[in-house]
């Protein structure tokens, strides 16, 4: 039997949350209802996917961050958003923002030892 390293996490929860969280959007069947009263499918704004998305999420965060890339190309993202710090390191640029943006949130899955996600060998830190 073979055990997969990786098993993914929750993304649409995560990302419901960072969007709450951040952009003060509110969740509909398929969509998100921004504050101006617009609102955007679910399927445009992929936070842990897109890398706009991602540092658009960082803009509006207010937080300092630092993105580096190892040699072997995996991405570290440090965010500070007051006294609370995330730290990621994954393959994917996006993915690292978002789950060090969500523990800095102390949002519930955005936690690498979180049991849903199991890091790669190529995403763990240096």
């Amino acid at each position: 039997m073979i055990i997969p390293t990786r098993i993914e996490l929750d993304e649409g929860k995560l990302t419901e949350a960072l969007a709450c969280q951040v952009l003060n959007w509110r969740i509909a069947p398929s969509r998100f209802l921004k504050a101006d009263r617009g609102w955007i499918p679910r399927w445009r704004f992929q936070p842990l996917k897109q890398l706009d998305d991602a540092f658009f999420l960082l803009d509006q965060s207010g937080c300092h961050y630092t993105i580096n890339r190892s040699v072997n190309g995996t991405f570290s993202a440090h965010v500070r958003i007051g006294g609370r710090v995330g730290k990621a390191s994954c393959a994917e640029m996006a993915r690292a923002i978002c789950l060090a943006l969500g523990q800095a949130l102390q949002l519930e899955g955005a936690s690498t030892s979180h049991p849903k996600y199991r890091p790669t060998p190529q995403d763990r830190k240096d």
